[in-house]
């Protein structure tokens, strides 16, 4: 491949788009956030399945500022390295299993973090969780920033 990229142009046609209606979440990310806090030189563990879509979000975490950043691409995986972990990025659906076990655990630990979902997938977030704040995928550089960012906020307040 040429080392600018590989281009392509893909045509679609009109009888095979069909819009979704999403139900609203009030917790989802719109990108905007006043006073938000720094990102800058935190640990953040990002939980993702996908290794193309994780070193994507790595790279993104690390424009933001974050001073680390540590993969993990199963719940067992991400229980196993909390340790020190400032803020964490969760991916809601891991193939086989989700990543609700570690969201449990990081509510425990009073660890902030966001959920991390495709299409739809926020529908299915237990209802004791329906407070943590949700960026759609794919990850977009703001709207990832401004969820942590939510989450550290949200985190320092009391509930």
């Amino acid at each position: 491949y040429p080392p600018e990229g590989v281009h392509a142009r893909f045509l679609i046609p009109g009888r095979f788009i069909q819009e979704l209606a999403l139900p609203a979440v009030a917790t989802e990310v719109d990108g905007t956030s006043r006073d938000a806090p720094s990102l800058e030189g935190l640990k953040v563990l990002l939980l993702e399945d996908q290794l193309v879509i994780a070193l994507d979000a790595e790279a993104m975490l690390q424009m933001c500022g974050v001073g680390n950043v540590d993969t993990a691409a199963t719940a067992a995986e991400a229980l196993r390295v909390l340790v020190a972990t400032d803020v964490c990025v969760l991916d809601v659906n891991l193939g086989s299993g989700n990543s609700f076990p570690v969201a449990e655990e990081l509510e425990r630990r009073k660890i902030p973090f966001i959920f991390a979902t495709g299409y739809g997938d926020h529908v299915i977030i237990p209802r004791s969780l329906k407070h943590i704040p949700v960026v759609r995928k794919p990850y977009d550089p703001d709207q990832l920033a401004a969820g942590l960012a939510r989450a550290i906020a949200l985190r320092q307040k009391p509930r």
